[in-house]
């Protein structure tokens, strides 16, 4: 008989400094068959039972109630399959519940209550989780991305499923050693095609094929939640002995410490003012201008009018702002109808903490539906939207049949270019905007973060090896066990 293994999660990355909260709109639920649907084929050998996966996009943290209706949901599923052998879990392992913490220890914590203690658990997490000890403690095999931006989901969740239909074929019982540093960091200072990201990520496959090792995983972190797992994070899977993953994750905690101070920037980062100026006078034009501190892609609100601000004081022309929130204003514009000029008040509406609506005398020059607007405000034309926006442009601008090249700087409100844009552009500049994506963590208002910590205090050390932890057939870990 096959064993049995359910597919199920909840997946949010959630910015603690919003004010905002993500609730039950903003969650898609998939269910049965449609778990799998948007997944590479999982491997033969298992009965794949679909039960249920919750996810939403980076936003605020997650409001408990909707937090709990989704949780409970899949745990009366997982009742109904029993008897299982095992569970898949698609995490993120960013997710922070309003009154309640990290949402993913909570989750796997009460799916161990249904499925016991000897039940195989495995799971993918984004390479920006924040790894708690008792998440470890919880699961017999993680497994994270490995390329920042991210384009190795589907390989991560394949990679997930084939640690869990080896285990559960075989009888494997992994261990797990997690190393967590006293390091934070933005993920825009740790691009994996650029130094030291670049070889670090790069011996993962080698360390991978090392005597005894099954999976490594190095975490970044989200340096935009606020909590005390918050860290970057290093994590290996052994088939071999506890022994065997501690000192490896052990090894590539100190590379990563060792050069810690060689994490950056991919591009120039500069005040908003000279980044402008910058952008302006790049030759040949094309340059795509982050407005890094309002980065919807990390959870900010992506309505804060500051780079707006900032281009028509400078006067510039021939820049396109690529995509800001606000609702009321795209409503004006779309009912002031196409050729009108019309008083505005943009942005500033969602975070008030960083920002206020800035007043301008737009001309509408396109709209769609009562979905989104295009607005010149003098040389600047801005694309306004009623609902979310992505962290790039290019759905907005290909819905509305704009020409990216025909604008000296495009403004998008992330950090990171993706895909589309690094195909797209001639040149990336980055600004230092305020907002709840600040990329300059100091500014941050951090409450629940262990100290001290780098870069913002220049006291924290890597903790020496200590002697091992007691054996245990699923978790070395440093930081405390279940």
């Amino acid at each position: 008989m096959r064993p049995r293994c359910a597919v199920c999660g909840i997946g949010h990355e959630s910015n603690s400094f919003s004010t905002l909260r993500t609730g039950e709109s903003e969650f898609r639920i998939r269910r049965g068959d449609e778990v799998l649907s948007a997944s590479p084929p999982l491997p033969d050998g298992v009965e794949w039972v679909p039960l249920l996966h919750g996810s939403a996009g980076p936003y605020g943290q997650v409001d408990l109630g909707t937090y709990e209706a989704i949780r409970d949901e899949l745990l009366d599923l997982l009742q109904a399959a029993l008897p299982l052998d095992g569970v898949l879990l698609r995490l993120h392992g960013a997710m922070e519940v309003e009154g309640l913490g990290d949402g993913e220890t909570d989750l796997v914590r009460r799916i161990r209550g249904v499925v016991g203690e000897d039940a195989h658990v495995t799971g993918s997490l984004d390479l920006h989780a924040n790894v708690s000890p008792k998440l470890v403690a919880d699961t017999d095999c993680l497994t994270a991305y490995r390329k920042a931006p991210h384009t190795d989901a589907a390989a991560t969740w394949a990679r997930a499923a084939q640690h869990a239909a080896r285990a559960l074929t075989t009888g494997l019982r992994p261990h797990q050693a997690l190393v967590k540093l006293p390091m934070i960091l933005p993920g825009e200072w740790a691009v994996t095609s650029c130094e030291p990201a670049r070889s670090i990520y790069g011996r993962i496959e080698e360390l991978d094929a090392a005597d005894g090792v099954l999976d490594s995983s190095l975490l970044i972190g989200c340096a935009w939640t606020d909590s005390p797992h918050t860290s970057v994070s290093a994590l290996v899977v052994s088939g071999d002995s506890p022994d065997t993953a501690r000192m490896y994750a052990e090894n590539l905690a100190t590379e990563v410490w060792d050069r810690r101070r060689e994490f950056g920037p991919e591009s120039e980062v500069l005040e908003p003012g000279p980044a402008i100026e910058a952008a302006l006078s790049h030759p040949g034009g094309g340059v795509f201008l982050s407005d890094t501190g309002d980065n919807p892609g990390a959870g900010a609100a992506g309505d804060l009018p500051i780079m707006l601000g900032h281009l028509l004081e400078a006067g510039a022309s021939g820049v396109l702002v690529g995509g800001l929130r606000d609702e009321e204003s795209t409503r004006r514009a779309v009912a002031a109808g196409v050729g009108a000029r019309t008083t505005l008040e943009i942005g500033g509406k969602l975070d008030t903490v960083n920002g206020a609506p800035l007043g301008v005398d737009a001309t509408v020059e396109a709209t769609m539906e009562d979905r989104l607007a295009v607005v010149s405000v003098g040389g600047v034309t801005v694309v306004l939207s009623a609902g979310r926006i992505g962290s790039g442009c290019h759905e907005i601008v290909d819905h509305l049949g704009m020409d990216l090249d025909a604008y000296q700087a495009v403004v998008v409100k992330c950090g990171y270019l993706y895909g589309y844009a690094r195909e797209r552009c001639r040149g990336s500049i980055w600004a230092l905007t305020p907002g709840w994506t600040d990329l300059r963590l100091e500014r941050l208002p951090y409450q629940h973060l262990r100290r001290p910590i780098f870069p913002l205090d220049e006291s924290a050390s890597l903790p020496r090896p200590g002697p091992p932890p007691p054996a245990s057939n699923r978790v070395s870990s440093t930081g405390g066990s279940r």
